[in-house]
C-alpha cells in the first residue's frame, strides 16, 4: 500500500516540483531487532543485518540535489532480500 500512495502521491503534486519517495528497509541492526532476526540477517546474501547508517544515507541521498529526478521510487535497503 505504501509503494502505491507513493507513486500516486508523486504523480499528483509533481506539477508543483514535489518529490515523494519511500525507503523500505530490510532487518536493521537496531535496539527494535528481536533475537530470531538477527539469524535472518544472516542468511540475506550479504550475509549480515543492515546498519542504521547505510539507510539513513539512502534518505541523505533522496533529499539530496544528486536525486532531483528521483520521485515515486520506493528505495529498498535489504542486503538483497
Amino acid at each position: 500500500a505504501l509503494v502505491t500512495f507513493t507513486h500516486g502521491l508523486s504523480n499528483e503534486v509533481a506539477s508543483e516540483g514535489i518529490r515523494v519517495n519511500s525507503v523500505s528497509p530490510g532487518v536493521i541492526a537496531t535496539g527494535m531487532v528481536f533475537p530470531e532476526a538477527k539469524e535472518t540477517g544472516v542468511h540475506s546474501p550479504l550475509g549480515r543485518m543492515g546498519r542504521p547508517q547505510e539507510v539513513a544515507t539512502t534518505v541523505s541521498w533522496l533529499i539530496s540535489p544528486a536525486a532531483s529526478y528521483v520521485t515515486g521510487a520506493d528505495i529498498t535497503v535489504s542486503g538483497g532480500l
